[in-house]
């Protein structure tokens, strides 16, 4: 059997920074627009979406193949949320930055952002910041055709 080949990590994310917790005490204490911050990336020589969700209970990694479980998943995590495409940095995170492991630090963690954000509202302005591209409407849209325009 042939070793399967692909390009590695994704290139970019999509961060999806929900508006409303399900926890009324996360929602009080996140403060601002955003309550909460998860990622997923299409790894396309694979034909399938990777979805990263850190919360209170642990940690979720899903890998899902393009069509009706990617698309379950997406709507999931775009539901009432503001989508930023942020490509990946490469770098080294300074230790400082692992300070807790909730969702905005594993994300930054995730795409090598130097934040100072521990609150999903700042860190979304740092994303776009940084040239993070807000994606306006894209959440109605299938994943796999809805992120080929959002990641030209």
């Amino acid at each position: 059997m042939e070793p399967l080949v692909t390009d590695g990590e994704p290139k970019f994310w999509v961060l999806a920074f929900a508006r409303h917790s399900p926890i009324r005490w996360v929602g009080w204490l996140a403060m601002g627009r955003h309550k909460h911050v998860r990622a997923c990336a299409p790894l396309p020589m694979l034909g399938a979406w990777v979805f990263y969700d850190v919360h209170l209970t642990g940690t979720t990694i899903r890998v899902a193949a393009t069509g009706g479980e990617a698309e379950r998943l997406w709507s999931i995590f775009t539901t009432d949320a503001d989508l930023v495409v942020m490509p990946v940095r490469r770098g080294v995170m300074p230790w400082w930055s692992r300070w807790g492991f909730f969702c905005v630090p594993a994300i930054k963690h995730l795409i090598g952002l130097r934040s100072g954000a521990l609150r999903p509202s700042r860190f979304f302005r740092d994303c776009l910041a940084a040239g993070g591209q807000l994606q306006h409407g894209l959440v109605q849209q299938h994943p796999a055709s809805g992120l080929r325009s959002a990641a030209a």
